[in-house]
């Protein structure tokens, strides 16, 4: 069995380049408004225009609209 590593709650680009220096498996991202985590869609989709991010991604979400997701390149 092999450990996988995920970091989530990710909104800092320069933490988001220091986390993928080290072997990450997985970037995690909120999309819920209420959390002090939150992401806005517009710097997600920024982010998700680097193909080691987008590779690694894992969106949380809850109760968003399926319309809301098609946006993201996933």
């Amino acid at each position: 069995m092999s450990v996988k590593i995920k970091v989530c709650g990710l909104k800092d680009i320069d933490n988001i380049v220091e986390i993928l220096k080290i072997s990450t498996d997985y970037l995690g991202f909120i999309l819920v408004k209420e959390s002090k985590r939150f992401i806005e869609k517009d710097l997600l989709l920024e982010l998700l225009k680097d193909v080691e991010v987008l590779k690694r991604a894992v969106l949380v979400t809850r109760d968003m609209p399926l319309e809301d997701l098609r946006i993201l390149p996933l």
